[in-house]
């Protein structure tokens, strides 16, 4: 929630209150005003998750389970930064509002496919279960690496599994960061 709050709003901000004409006044690509914003969003997401697994392994006493809540903190991170992209390209194509919305709903979505797909195959119906399966592959499948329960901090995930995450998440991340650099190309700003 924090990253879709802070990515909707990071540059529609700077144009609203006219700081970004100073830096369009130089010769830099727009591309790395949007990477500017992205990198500010990467630290705040760091130390939200750093911050929040620090309070809840000291407030639980569960330091000998820390490989567990760091992995737990990674893919909290990692999703993070493809919900902070998504709404940072959805904050430059429309207003921060509606941005900020539309990357709830996105979360939400990436989350909650298999339980669409469970009440589409009891309606069965070949339409609607094949737009499902598409939107399943279309979308970030966070679904697949929700780590944060009991059993995966005590039964850590193998590094293959890690792996897939990491890329999955940031090739999702880079996407919506083209995205976004391409929306931030095409506006106008008067």
């Amino acid at each position: 929630f924090i990253s879709s709050l802070i990515g909707s709003h990071s540059i529609q901000r700077e144009i609203d209150r006219k700081t970004l004409f100073v830096l369009l006044a130089r010769p830099i690509p727009r591309w790395h005003i949007v990477v500017g914003a992205w990198g500010a969003l990467v630290f705040l997401n760091f130390i939200f998750a750093l911050g929040f697994s620090f309070s809840f392994m000291t407030s639980a006493g569960f330091w000998v389970l820390f490989k567990g809540f760091a992995i737990s903190a990674l893919t909290s991170i990692l999703k993070a930064l493809v919900i902070s992209s998504f709404a940072l390209s959805m904050g430059l194509l429309v207003r921060p509002i509606l941005a900020l919305g539309t990357s709830i709903s996105y979360w939400f979505l990436c989350y909650s496919i298999p339980d669409i797909q469970f009440f589409v195959n009891k309606l069965k119906d070949p339409f609607l279960t094949s737009l499902v399966n598409g939107l399943d592959q279309i979308l970030p499948q966070f679904y697949k690496f929700n780590w944060k329960s009991y059993y995966f901090v005590v039964n850590p995930p193998d590094s293959s599994q890690i792996f897939w995450v990491v890329s999955h998440t940031l090739a999702w991340t880079f996407v919506w960061l083209f995205l976004a650099s391409v929306f931030f190309q095409r506006k106008e700003i008067a």
